[in-house]
């Protein structure tokens, strides 16, 4: 039997809470989590059809990339759709839950798969987080060194970028005395010692240090652990807004345009003029405005967003070129990419993508 926790927690341990953005409201909008899952559905909104397709297909968890609760809401009746939504959900035991900008800001996320649909290589994130990364540093006897190195790894320290099992470390002289209620584990109790030591230093996602601790206690050499968490500014390259890369072969302008055009089913692009060929493509999926210096500062010659207002679409001056290609059509592979990550976890209950096109926009 699979609660709806037990998916909630897989979405959670990959597109963690604490990486969206702080207007955000990602995480589960109504619902009894404890409650058994039946099925899931996915979309990249949720409206009141897309609530009665997953009753029709028995699903009792609709997984959404938007939101439903975004900002205040004072009362919840019928006379709104996002009451009308609300109401149906609590009538028929559905759970909602959203994946927003923490999955916008995981680099194996949104930007990703957008990524991989225009075929990008050597791909990284535009704008890197910065403040969640910290140093933990501690201490043990030189025989340890190697099994609580390996501890502190298994634990999930010290991860850089593309590489992993990095660290640090030091020998030098530790001193202790044990005192009347020590049950020390090295040395004599009520006696001045010194210890050749090995000072470790690793790299890890700020508020994990708790486990790095119970990594260390677990080798048990020690009956306090002396450690130290020092909280970092560094930018982490695995999160972040946006993503940039490069195609596999440069494009015309007009050839580019065309691409994504088919690529995206895009009603309409709008565009800034560029003439010169087009190798290295921003990308951020929805209102991306906010990383348009970046992406110049990148020497991107193509930038792909949506949401651009008339007067943003003069600022790059021709230094790249600027393609609004749309909110929905930006962000539409969403769905897969969340189906496709609870079928490698989850194989045993059925997933699906919805069959209904919420994008409120049409063209003429």
């Amino acid at each position: 039997m699979t609660k709806i926790k037990e998916i909630i927690l897989a979405l959670e341990n990959w597109a963690k809470p604490k990486w969206q953005e702080k207007y955000d409201n990602s995480g589960i909008q109504v619902g009894d989590v404890n409650d058994e899952l039946m099925g899931v559905l996915v979309n990249l909104d949720l409206t009141l059809p897309v609530l009665l397709e997953a009753v029709a297909a028995n699903c009792n968890l609709i997984i959404v990339h938007h939101p439903i609760i975004f900002g205040g809401i004072s009362t919840i009746t019928p006379n709104s759709e996002i009451g009308q939504i609300l109401i149906a959900a609590i009538k028929n035991n559905v759970c909602i839950y959203a994946l927003h900008t923490n999955l916008d800001n995981l680099n194996q996320g949104v930007n990703a798969k957008i990524a991989q649909v225009i075929g990008l290589s050597n791909t990284k994130v535009l704008k890197p987080m910065a403040g969640t990364l910290a140093t933990f540093t501690t201490y043990c006897p030189t025989k340890y060194l190697d099994q609580t190195r390996q501890a502190l790894f298994n634990a999930g320290a010290g991860h850089i970028g593309e590489y992993d099992m990095a660290s640090f470390s030091k020998s030098g002289i530790g001193t202790f005395r044990g005192l009347e209620n020590s049950k020390q584990r090295v040395g004599i109790r009520g006696q001045f010692e010194m210890v050749e030591e090995y000072k470790i230093e690793v790299i890890h996602e700020s508020g994990t240090h708790h486990k790095l601790i119970d990594a260390v206690k677990s080798v048990g050499y020690y009956e306090e652990v002396a450690y130290n968490v020092i909280q970092l500014i560094n930018d982490n390259p695995i999160l972040g807004s946006g993503m940039i890369g490069e195609l596999t072969l440069a494009m015309e302008p007009l050839e580019f345009l065309q691409m994504v055009k088919e690529k995206f089913k895009c009603g309409v692009i709008k565009y800034t003029e560029y003439n010169n060929p087009i190798s290295k493509v921003a990308i951020c999926g929805g209102s991306g405005y906010f990383l348009l210096n970046d992406a110049l500062k990148s020497k991107a010659d193509a930038y792909i967003t949506a949401d651009i207002k008339y007067h943003q679409f003069f600022e790059p001056e021709q230094k790249l070129m600027l393609l609004d290609i749309g909110h929905y059509e930006s962000e539409q592979y969403t769905t897969e990419l969340i189906c496709d990550y609870l079928m490698q976890k989850f194989s045993t209950f059925a997933i699906l993508i919805s069959r209904l096109n919420t994008n409120p926009v049409k063209y003429y």
